[in-house]
């Protein structure tokens, strides 16, 4: 609901993709409203 199109996903990807081997963490988890929100923190 938050993210209608996959679009707004693409700048997750542009930093996962320029992290390379960097691992990932997810630094925020949360729920607002009953929606999801995550936060996530590479390097």
């Amino acid at each position: 609901m938050c993210h209608p199109r996959e679009e707004h996903l693409l700048p997750l990807k542009v930093v996962a993709g320029a992290a390379e081997q960097d691992p990932g963490q997810v630094t925020y988890a949360a729920r607002y409203a009953g929606v999801a929100l995550s936060g996530c923190q590479f390097g």
